[in-house]
């Protein structure tokens, strides 16, 4: 018993030792493979062309309820009621099928923040397999089957003001701004965040660049930030989304600026009242003394 307790022991310190990133196993994968049989399948596209023609056995969860109309990434309680309303409880291994890239890394993206245990992307556009048996995807639930109770990977979210924050403690980052060209509207210097860089398309050119420093990540908008943190899992590496993207810094930005205004504008004329009520109070003290 003692020898059996002393090994027990031992194990228990080896993976103690293991670092986090090392111990932590890679939750997102692309596959080419149309085997559904040992996963749960969900299509995101528009429900009508999943209803037309999907794999065997999969459920209609358009990508873009996981979305607000303006583009900012849903309440995450409805996000799970919405996982659970197509019998997901966080345990099985998700198949993700559809036609855009982005659609489908995002869509893992936010299966993989909600605390989904393993996904896989297939790699193939439905529309382009030809020799697939496709059948006809079923909608999702008016109300909810299975309750989603995975723990959730919320760590791999980041607000604004928390990246602002970590930028003036001056703590170790490295950030990667994935936007198109297209989407800076000027010069790179005025349109990102302070320090970003595009990223390097080699793993071991990530890593070096990020050793020993937080991964940051931002896109336009919530979905190709996400969708971005999905593509960076798929490689092993550990990153965090910026909320929103790249419209939340500004519009953080903007609201704070817009503070700073309003407080400027507040504090100039309280002291213009104070100034004006100071002088009102010498003069009628002045006109008293000479009568």
């Amino acid at each position: 018993m003692k020898v059996v307790r002393e090994l027990l022991i031992c194990c228990c310190l080896v993976f103690a030792c293991i670092p986090g990133e090392l111990a932590q196993a890679r939750v997102i994968d692309f596959t080419s493979s149309t085997n559904t049989k040992d996963h749960f399948v969900i299509d995101i596209r528009a429900n009508e062309l999943c209803e037309k023609a999907s794999l065997t056995g999969a459920r209609c969860l358009p990508s873009n309820i996981f979305l607000t109309p303006s583009g900012a990434l849903a309440n995450f309680s409805g996000i799970l009621w919405m996982l659970g309303a197509v019998g997901l409880t966080g345990a099985e291994h998700v198949l993700v099928s559809g036609d855009s890239r982005v659609e489908k890394e995002f869509v893992a993206g936010v299966l993989y923040l909600s605390g989904q245990s393993r996904i896989s992307i297939l790699a193939p556009s439905i529309s382009s397999l030809k020799t697939v048996n496709l059948r006809s995807g079923e909608q999702r639930s008016k109300t909810r089957e299975r309750v989603f109770q995975a723990l959730m990977r919320d760590q791999a979210l980041i607000l604004p003001g928390e990246l602002r924050q970590m930028i003036s403690e001056g703590k170790p980052l490295a950030i990667f701004d994935i936007r198109s060209k297209i989407g800076r509207q000027g010069f790179e210097s005025e349109n990102k965040i302070a320090g970003s860089v595009k990223p390097p398309i080699k793993h071991k050119e990530i890593m070096a660049m990020s050793s020993g420093k937080d991964i940051i990540i931002y896109g336009h908008k919530s979905k190709d930030s996400i969708a971005a943190l999905a593509r960076f899992e798929s490689m092993d590496v550990r990153a965090k989304a910026l909320l929103d993207g790249w419209a939340g810094w500004m519009k953080t930005e903007n609201g704070r600026t817009a503070d700073l205004s309003f407080k400027k504008i507040f504090f100039a004329f309280l002291s213009l009242v104070i100034i004006s009520a100071a002088l009102i109070t010498f003069f009628r003290l002045q006109a008293n003394h000479e009568r």
